[in-house]
């Protein structure tokens, strides 16, 4: 009967510890889903924005880019388009680096993010080549 008695506290004990949240609250949202560790979700939302605003602007740019290069001598206009492509191989890889990153998880975020960083600094500055010969 002894036993009994201690079995049953302890497995009333574990219940408890199951069902009660611990000191920290409990692990899940009011949605019933798996809680936000550290914003992780709201922060890679407000990226994902950035960079989309970053890439936009990007576009217009490229396409005022092109636009001025039509005015241009055929030197230039050679010399031009060979950096175009380059450039719009880049733009390319980066909106496949881009989609990659919509489906990054928590652990890959980081690496995604760096990645998309070094390839916008790549074709910023693959931009400022092309505009120069343009000018």
């Amino acid at each position: 009967m002894k036993y009994i008695f201690i079995k049953l506290i302890i497995g009333v004990m574990f219940l408890a510890m199951l069902i009660l949240p611990g000191p920290t609250g409990s692990i899940w949202a009011e949605d019933g889903n798996a809680a936000d560790k550290g914003g992780y979700s709201e922060q890679k939302e407000k990226y994902e924005e950035a960079a989309k605003e970053k890439l936009a602007e990007f576009d217009k740019k490229m396409a005022e880019l092109e636009s001025k290069a039509k005015v241009a001598g055929a030197e230039a206009k050679t010399e031009f388009n060979k950096g175009l492509r380059e450039l719009k191989r880049k733009r390319v890889a980066l909106d496949a680096d881009m989609k990659r990153f919509e489906k990054s998880s928590e652990k890959t975020w980081e690496a995604a993010k760096t990645k998309i960083n070094r390839a916008m600094e790549n074709i910023e500055k693959e931009y400022d080549k092309v505009r120069s010969k343009v000018k």
